[in-house]
């Protein structure tokens, strides 16, 4: 592991809670299918806490179109991939703990939502106190977790890829740095977090 500067790692592991949604007082949001009519999908997400992002992604991981759900309880939304050239996409809807990515096949005649198996992945949760970040990942298929630590100058001061369990997390010590704020990106599964923190010495 290479070290870009004086940031150190205090802790290799650090305890997690499993049920990071019992953890953050989340109900699980769930979608549902009501519907089809050619290239047309209506469907439900129920269980919306306060906001859920929709995204629309093509297989390059490009984001098509993205809106934010602002409503507690159920959403209904209807999509028409009519203009859409045939081939596959997919949905992704992600909370404030939780993405979870449904395939859709558009073809000449229509367009179908599947339902899949791991389809969902948590994402990682930033705390900071003072001078200590904390990152933790609950990760179901053991997928690594990069982390990269950015300035505000944007310049790149630390990088690791934490792996090999399903529980990731670790604890930076930040007291040996300037005051100010820093950028962690953090990349699972091809997707990209990024979180602003301030840090403040003890």
């Amino acid at each position: 592991m290479k070290k870009l500067t004086k940031i150190s790692i205090v802790a290799a592991l650090m305890f997690m809670v499993v049920n990071v949604s019992a953890k953050t007082g989340e109900i699980d949001f769930s979608l549902e299918v009501k519907g089809y009519e050619g290239k047309t999908v209506s469907f439900v997400v129920n269980n919306v806490q306060k906001s859920v992002g929709l995204s629309l992604i093509d297989r390059n991981n490009r984001v098509l179109y993205a809106e934010n759900i602002e409503v507690d309880g159920e959403y209904k939304r209807t999509y028409n991939f009519d203009r859409l050239p045939e081939g596959q996409y997919f949905l992704e809807v992600e909370s404030a703990t939780k993405v979870k990515r449904y395939p859709i096949v558009v073809d000449a005649y229509s367009a179908k939502l599947y339902y899949e198996a791991n389809n969902e992945m948590y994402k990682p949760i930033v705390s900071v106190r003072k001078s200590m970040v904390y990152v933790n990942l609950l990760s179901l298929d053991k997928a690594p977790l990069h982390i990269e630590v950015y300035d505000a100058d944007s310049n790149l001061l630390y990088q690791e890829t934490l792996k090999g369990a399903y529980e990731l997390g670790k604890m930076y010590d930040f007291s040996n740095v300037n005051n100010g704020t820093y950028t962690l990106i953090m990349t699972h599964k091809n997707k990209t977090f990024t979180e602003k923190i301030k840090t403040a010495k003890s």
